[in-house]
């Protein structure tokens, strides 16, 4: 309980600086992109201001980290044809520079159920965990998703052949905040399971130092039943 004190507060701190930091990323990069725009394309300083650009971009997509997971919308559920789903968030997230560098695989061998979910937190979902089985992987190394129906629902399977965790940075990986990247913020992760978790399903890791990652997501077919008030009172069940 008082962990998840500590993580709220957090939480809360990271939404206050969030909100006050996005702003000023917003005027920065503006003002920079108009004198970038000014300039010559043959002016030496011009590629200075691209890469100022370049992480102002960074930035603020740290700050969209820290908003969603400190204050994150609940879902909106409707029924989701993930093949649908896949076949337009696929194609747009191979043009991605860290995609790019990798060798993406689908495997799929049957029409998956429509499922209750909220589309946009599942393509955050997807995006997150295959761009990071592409940071954890060297050039032109394999990324799989797998996709696969059972009986009640449907399971996502991404697995890389990168460098790997070891037990205890396994442990750790859905900490909030826990990072082994240098330009981290960890909380790819802990965004996956808190969408995993409102969607009422699960979660989990499985890897090995040198041979890589496999991240597991099942999703049921029928949105989770929303609690009540008598759900969180430990009193009511006695």
């Amino acid at each position: 309980l008082t962990e998840a004190e500590h993580l709220a507060q957090i939480g809360q701190l990271a939404a206050s600086l969030a909100h006050e930091i996005k702003n000023p990323l917003a005027g920065i990069s503006g003002a920079i992109q108009v004198i970038r725009d000014a300039m010559d394309r043959k002016d030496a300083h011009r590629p200075i201001l691209d890469e100022v650009l370049r992480q102002v971009a960074r930035l603020d997509g740290t700050v969209k980290d820290l908003l969603v997971y400190a204050r994150p919308k609940p879902p909106r559920f409707r029924k989701c044809q993930l093949d649908t789903l896949l076949a337009r968030a696929l194609p747009i997230l191979r043009e991605q520079p860290e995609m790019q560098r990798v060798r993406f695989e689908h495997v799929n061998s049957q029409p998956l159920p429509a499922i209750d979910a909220d589309e946009n937190q599942l393509e955050q979902l997807l995006t997150n965990l295959l761009l990071n089985a592409a940071h954890a992987s060297p050039d032109n190394g394999l990324v799989r998703l797998t996709t696969m129906a059972f009986p009640d629902g449907v399971r996502l399977t991404v697995e890389d052949r990168g460098h790997g965790m070891d037990e205890e940075v396994r442990r750790r990986a859905i900490e909030p905040f826990f990072t082994t990247k240098a330009c981290g913020t960890g909380l790819g992760l802990p965004i996956c399971r808190k969408i995993v978790e409102t969607h009422g399903g699960e979660i989990s890791i499985q890897s090995e130092v040198g041979r890589g990652t496999v991240v597991q997501v099942d999703l049921p077919c029928q949105a989770p039943t929303p609690r009540g008030p008598a759900d969180d009172d430990p009193r009511s069940s006695r």
